[in-house]
C-alpha cells in the first residue's frame, strides 16, 4: 500500500484504518499501471458500519469510496468536477463572494485568471465537516489541499494563466459554503 500523507484533522480509529486500506488498495487497482505512483488520504469518517474515504491518486484525480473494516466495499467513484465557473471581479473590487450548494460527494470549481506576480487568496467561510479546498495551477497540478479546518489559501502566481479553486464535499450532508476569492 502506498499511502503517503494524510490531511485528515481527526485521527482515524483502527476500524477506519482497515477501511482506508481496503479503499486505497481497490482504487490503486482501478487506476492501473499507467497512473503515477502515490495515493494521498484526503479524509475519512464513519458512516455506520462503513467508512467514507476520499483519496487523491498520483495523477491528481479525487476518488470517493465507502469501505468496511471487514474488507467489503460499498461503492467507489471518481469525483466529477463540473465545468469551472469564471470568477469575475467587479471594476475596482479586489474580491468576489460566492456561494453554492454542494451535494455529498460532489464538487464545484471556479477559474481565476491570474497574471504572474499576482496573489490569489481563497477562503471558505462556512464550517462544513468534510469540505475540502483545493487550488490547481494552469497545468492542473495541485498547489494546495486544505481540509475545512485549514480553509485558507494565499500564494503568488509564478506564471500567468487560469487557476482552479475547487470545493469538494466529502461530508455526509449537502453544504452551502460561502467563499471569498480575491486577487491582488
Amino acid at each position: 500500500m502506498a499511502l503517503l500523507a494524510s490531511t485528515c484533522t481527526p485521527a482515524a480509529t483502527w476500524g477506519d484504518q482497515a477501511a482506508i486500506a481496503v479503499c486505497t488498495d481497490y482504487v490503486m487497482q482501478i487506476c492501473g499501471p499507467d497512473t503515477p505512483p502515490g495515493m494521498t488520504l484526503l479524509g475519512a469518517f464513519g458512516l455506520g458500519a462503513a467508512t467514507r474515504v476520499s483519496l487523491r491518486d498520483g495523477a491528481g484525480e479525487i476518488w470517493q469510496c465507502s469501505g468496511q473494516a471487514n474488507g467489503l466495499i460499498d461503492d467507489v467513484e471518481m469525483a466529477e468536477f463540473p465545468e469551472p465557473r469564471p470568477v469575475r471581479l467587479a471594476a475596482g473590487a479586489p474580491s468576489a463572494v460566492l456561494q453554492d450548494t454542494i451535494a455529498t460527494s460532489e464538487a464545484t470549481q471556479y477559474v481565476v485568471p491570474l497574471i504572474a506576480g499576482q496573489h490569489l487568496f481563497a477562503r471558505v467561510v462556512e464550517l462544513s465537516p468534510g469540505l475540502i479546498l483545493e487550488v490547481r495551477d494552469p497545468d492542473g497540478q495541485p498547489l494546495a489541499l486544505r481540509t475545512v479546518t485549514d480553509r485558507v489559501f494565499l500564494d503568488r502566481a509564478e506564471r500567468s494563466g487560469d487557476y482552479a479553486v475547487r470545493l469538494i464535499n466529502h461530508g455526509t450532508a449537502s453544504a452551502s459554503p460561502l467563499s471569498i476569492i480575491a486577487v491582488y
